[in-house]
């Protein structure tokens, strides 16, 4: 009888099917965990595993800085020389938040393609239509200084 139980046992839990497999815990030393980027050493399961992906704000990258920064010198927000300062300014505090809320549509860009780049664009469109600028998230309001 607890053969078959046992059995049942294990087809269910193969039927269930597992989670993709992870690179790292093939990796049982502390030294060999480090070495990989995507990996961190476990202490209370003496194990290598995988590194959390964090969800708080993040600051852009290069590329999708200097696209921007030329989009503003081409006079997308604005052709006035405050304007691309402030623009130029707006754009060095500006960080990706993934549960931002776009000003216009109220959905967020986490799930689009480019979501940097789309949430920065809203960003800087909504400081030139309604005048708050919000460089993190929904609540975090910045005033933008007055360049001469």
């Amino acid at each position: 009888m607890a053969i078959t139980k046992r059995l049942k046992l294990r087809r269910f839990r193969r039927s269930r099917g597992g989670g993709t497999r992870s690179i790292c815990p093939s990796l049982k030393t502390e030294g060999n965990c480090t070495g990989n980027a995507i990996c961190k050493w476990n202490v209370t399961l003496s194990k290598c595993r995988k590194q959390r992906v964090s969800t708080k704000s993040s600051m852009m990258g290069a590329d999708v800085k200097k696209q921007l920064t030329t989009e503003i010198k081409n006079g997308a927000w604005g052709d006035d020389p405050q304007d691309i300062k402030a623009g130029l300014w707006m754009l060095k505090k500006i960080k990706y938040n993934p549960s931002y809320k776009s000003e216009f549509t109220g959905e967020t860009y986490e799930r689009r393609k480019h979501p940097l780049l789309l949430q920065a664009r809203d960003k800087l469109t909504a400081y030139g239509k309604y005048g708050g600028f919000y460089p993190d998230g929904n609540d975090t309001r910045l005033a933008v200084p007055a360049f001469s």
